[in-house]
């Protein structure tokens, strides 16, 4: 999911994906991770101002706090919605739904989640999940992806790197000029989701449904 992300972003313009969460994610018989749903991927520099009000209720448990209002940074400069940072939240949302088996927030509605988001809440992280030393490594990424701040957000290169020099010493896979891993991660995109989970991959998707609250 990463190394899609930073293939999306390493483009110039930059690609936003704009709808990361784990149903567009398909997951092929090999274990490979492909994005999906396009729909609302745009370049960086291609996006209206307004933008942020025309959010689709269901996604808001993913979505940025600076979705929600015309927010500004801690140096008082406007916050674009539409930046590579906004996907970096939505990773760690992502990643908390992937971990816990649930979406964000769950058994809350759409507008409390959204209200949670924008309050600086979080959910809860369970204590089990730090005694295992991959895990809390993810951990690590997935806080640092929901800081409110847009601008103290890793990036996705930053994550790769966060990744891949953990506890076991590993250095980080080095990237093509065209955003591309070169080792052994090849990345994979695709327009829109496939209903064929034998050729295409199976949707990833922990959720029990849409919830449109």
């Amino acid at each position: 999911i990463v190394y899609g992300l930073q293939y999306l972003h390493s483009q110039d313009p930059p690609i936003v994906h704009g709808r990361l969460r784990s149903s567009n994610v398909l997951v092929t018989d090999a274990g490979e991770s492909l994005l999906c749903d396009y729909d609302q991927a745009r370049f960086a520099d291609d996006m209206p101002a307004d933008i942020a009000t025309n959010l689709a209720p269901e996604w808001a448990r993913w979505a940025a706090p600076e979705h929600f209002s015309f927010n500004t940074s801690a140096s008082g400069a406007p916050v674009d919605p539409w930046a590579a940072p906004s996907d970096m939240f939505s990773l760690g949302m992502t990643i908390y739904e992937i971990l816990a088996g649930h979406k964000p927030f769950a058994g809350t509605s759409s507008r409390m989640a959204r209200d949670a988001i924008q309050d600086g809440d979080r959910p809860d992280i369970p204590d089990a999940w730090k005694q295992d030393a991959e895990v809390a490594v993810l951990i690590g990424l997935m806080t640092k992806c929901w800081t409110h701040d847009p601008g103290k957000r890793p990036s996705c290169s930053e994550a790769v790197a966060l990744l891949h020099t953990d506890q076991s010493g590993h250095q980080p896979q080095p990237v093509s000029d065209g955003g591309q891993p070169t080792g052994d991660n090849p990345v994979h995109l695709r327009s829109e989701p496939s209903r064929n989970s034998t050729s295409q991959g199976r949707q990833a998707d922990l959720s029990s449904g849409e919830d449109r609250s």
